[in-house]
C-alpha cells in the first residue's frame, strides 16, 4: 500500500460550496449524466472512498447549490461560492483547478474547477473506447486539488489518484489510494484543528 502524498500548503476550512455550468457541458454529453459524475467525484473525496479499508474518518465536506450562469476560473473572482464547468484548455490539460485564497494562503476561500471542453470524455466505464478519458477519475484527483492535495510523483506512485497522468478509460483514480486518504486525514482528520 503506497502511503505517499503531497499537500499543497492550503486546505478549507468550512465547507467547499460549489455551482454547476450546466450550459457549458459539450453537445452531446448529457448535462445530468455529467453533473451526477461531478457529485460523486466530490463524495469520493469527502467521503475518502478507497479499496484499503481505510474507514472515513476525513471531514472535508462539500455542499452543491445548483446551477449557475458564471464561468469556472474568471481573471478575477467575485463570488462566494465556487464553479464547475467546462472550457477550452491548452492541448493535454485535462482539466485545472483554480484556488483563491484568503490573504494568508492558506486557507481556501474558493476553488473553482475547470474542465477541457476539447477532450474526448467517457461517462461510464462501459462506453469508453480508444483515446476517451474517465471523466470521474479526472474530476476525482482535481476535487482532491481543492481539498489541498497535490501531485505525487507518476512513476512512484502510478496508483494514487493525485498522479499527474491518466491514460485511456483508466478509472483507478476515481478511488483514492491509501496515500491520497493520509493527506486528507492529515488535512481534515477528526483531530484537526
Amino acid at each position: 500500500m503506497d502511503q505517499a502524498y503531497s499537500l499543497a500548503g492550503y486546505r478549507y476550512t468550512g465547507t467547499l460550496q460549489w455551482r454547476f455550468n450546466a450550459a457549458s457541458v459539450p453537445a452531446g454529453l448529457p448535462v445530468d449524466e455529467v453533473l451526477a459524475i461531478v457529485q460523486r467525484a466530490f463524495d469520493n473525496v469527502t467521503d475518502a472512498r478507497n479499496l484499503c479499508g481505510r474507514p472515513d474518518d476525513v471531514t472535508a465536506s462539500a455542499r452543491y447549490l445548483g446551477t449557475t450562469n458564471a464561468a469556472a476560473c474568471p481573471e478575477r473572482h467575485f463570488r462566494n461560492f465556487s464553479v464547475v464547468g467546462f472550457g477550452p484548455l491548452d492541448d493535454g490539460d485535462l482539466a485545472f483547478m483554480c484556488p483563491w485564497t484568503y490573504r494568508d494562503e492558506t486557507r481556501l476561500l474558493v476553488t473553482d474547477i475547470i474542465i477541457n471542453s476539447n477532450e474526448q470524455w467517457a461517462l461510464p466505464l462501459a462506453s469508453c473506447t480508444g483515446d476517451q478519458v474517465m471523466l470521474e477519475a479526472v474530476m476525482t484527483h482535481e476535487v482532491g486539488h481543492a481539498f489541498g492535495l497535490d501531485h505525487v510523483r507518476q512513476r512512484r506512485h502510478p496508483d494514487l489518484t493525485m498522479r499527474p497522468r491518466i491514460g485511456p478509460c483508466d478509472n483507478g483514480p476515481s478511488t483514492l489510494g491509501l496515500g491520497d486518504v493520509l493527506g486528507l486525514e492529515e488535512l481534515y482528520g477528526a483531530a484537526t484543528p
